[in-house]
């Protein structure tokens, strides 16, 4: 029997990373936004909540609870695989709030995305086997004092556990008494350690048959799992794409060293053409550098050429221009809706402030181009192929692997 599934989201491309596991498997998913809905049986909704207070945080992701939760929906909550946010913070208003509907509350969490180098260890996240404290991700933006999940929870008031890799690995019956037993006693979560996809099945495995009495919490990693053990059948979906199509815009406002990389990787291949825009540019007063940039995009795109977007780097970064940048940027990018034949998008910020602009409130997801990384169509005003992508995935060809993928895509209308 298929499960109808919630899956609440603190931005976009992490609600794009766990639906499409979902899709992978059979099961039609769709990401929603704004005031974006779904009939698919998996949704997720980005709630934009990355950026936000911990009261602001909380309360966004209850106002999301009650409006796509029900009794009879399994719950995803999808945090961010290095922790970033406020986790804790949503965690709560979420137990809060399953506990005033009758539903189980009971916490298993499991951030570990093996795919993309994070691991859970000890209870803690792991970055390419180094403690994610050690790293630049850390070093640029952390919310808490540590990267040991139980420390955080329970400091939160909810008591939890970890449960070590051996015992994960004893299986799945072996694991599920351990779940039952810290229900009994009262605890309120148990951070499940997973270093392989075959460790996040054999909690998937444990869990699902527990779905009553527990909600998820973790990354894509842990969505796959859940949708692996499901193991749906494949479905095909309606492309209907729009008629007139113009080049691929690729859009590079993170800050993440992999997506740099991979942005230089695709300009020295030749295939797009490269507009670096910097932020004095992008946020001056007086628009007239910034529309001249963008007219020149704009001719390229309608002219079926595919053009790279970036948006320059400076010494000394501020990160709390990030939204308002993207959303500049964005607006002056609005007419591309028009000829565009896709979109790729790095970065959050960078990907709902397009999408946004382009009346885009949705994403029918089709296919994973890498782990973590999906593929999908726009749904609003614009049907067009999307590809959003967390800063910090993939590597040096990942951004060509994407745009040949939307290429292959739109040749099968």
């Amino acid at each position: 029997m298929q499960s109808n599934w919630f899956i609440a989201a603190d931005d976009l491309t992490g609600a794009a990373d766990c639906a499409i596991a979902f899709t992978k498997v059979g099961t039609p998913a769709a990401v929603c936004w704004g005031e974006g809905n779904s009939s698919a049986p998996v949704v997720s909704a980005n709630i934009e909540s990355r950026a936000l207070t911990a009261a602001q945080a909380a309360s966004a992701h209850r106002e999301a609870l009650e409006r796509f939760w029900s009794p009879n929906t399994l719950l995803y909550k999808k945090v961010d695989s290095t922790l970033r946010g406020q986790p804790a913070a949503e965690l709560v208003a979420t137990v809060d709030f399953l506990k005033e509907k009758g539903a189980g509350a009971f916490v298993i969490v499991t951030p570990a995305f093996p795919g993309t180098g994070r691991t859970t260890e000890g209870g803690a996240v792991l970055v390419q086997g180094q403690p994610l404290e050690s790293t630049p991700l850390w070093a640029r933006d952390h919310t808490y004092e540590s990267a040991h999940i139980p420390t955080i929870l329970t400091e939160a008031g909810l008591p939890a556990e970890a449960v070590s890799l051996a015992c994960v690995r004893q299986g799945a019956q072996e694991l599920g008494h351990l779940i039952d037993e810290a229900r009994s006693k009262g605890l309120a979560a148990l951070v499940c350690d997973a270093a392989s996809e075959d460790d996040l099945d054999i909690i998937a495995a444990a869990t699902l048959p527990r779905a009553q009495h527990l909600f998820w919490v973790g990354s894509g990693g842990l969505a796959a799992a859940l949708a692996r053990q499901e193991n749906k059948a494949t479905h095909s979906l309606s492309l209907n794409l729009q008629a007139k199509r113009g080049g691929v815009l690729i859009a590079v406002g993170s800050l993440a060293e992999a997506s740099r990389a991979s942005a230089q990787r695709l300009v020295e291949s030749g295939k797009v053409r490269h507009a670096l825009i910097g932020p004095d540019v992008i946020l001056a007063d007086d628009k007239s550098r910034l529309d001249a940039v963008t007219a020149s995009v704009l001719a390229d795109l309608a002219s079926g050429q595919d053009v790279l977007v970036e948006v320059a780097l400076t010494e000394s970064p501020d990160l709390t221009l990030g939204t308002r940048l993207m959303d500049s940027l964005a607006a002056s990018l609005r007419p591309a809706a028009d000829v565009v034949g896709g979109l790729i998008a790095t970065g959050g910020d960078t990907a709902v402030a397009l999408l946004n602009h382009f009346g885009v409130n949705g994403l029918d997801l089709i296919e994973e181009v890498e782990s973590g990384i999906p593929l999908g169509l726009s749904i609003g005003q614009v049907r067009t192929p999307v590809v959003t992508k967390a800063g910090a995935f993939g590597g040096e060809n990942t951004l060509p692997r994407c745009l040949e993928r939307i290429h292959a895509l739109s040749e099968r209308q």
